[in-house]
């Protein structure tokens, strides 16, 4: 199963990164923000990918 989630994990990370910049950095890092939130959306979806194709080869 950690195989299966590691990409989800890594997305909730990102996405508790991202929300700690948006919190406590000064104004003008909305552009980094932004750029994060993409990219936690993007292995979110891959992990979710991943975990839907093992669950169907197997």
């Amino acid at each position: 199963m950690q195989k299966n989630s590691i990409f989800i994990l890594a997305a909730l990370c990102v996405w508790a990164i991202s929300s700690a910049l948006g919190i406590f950095s000064p104004y003008g890092t909305t552009v980094l923000s932004d750029l994060l939130d993409m990219l936690g959306e993007g292995l979110f979806i891959g992990g979710l990918l991943f975990m839907f194709a093992r669950m169907a080869s197997a």
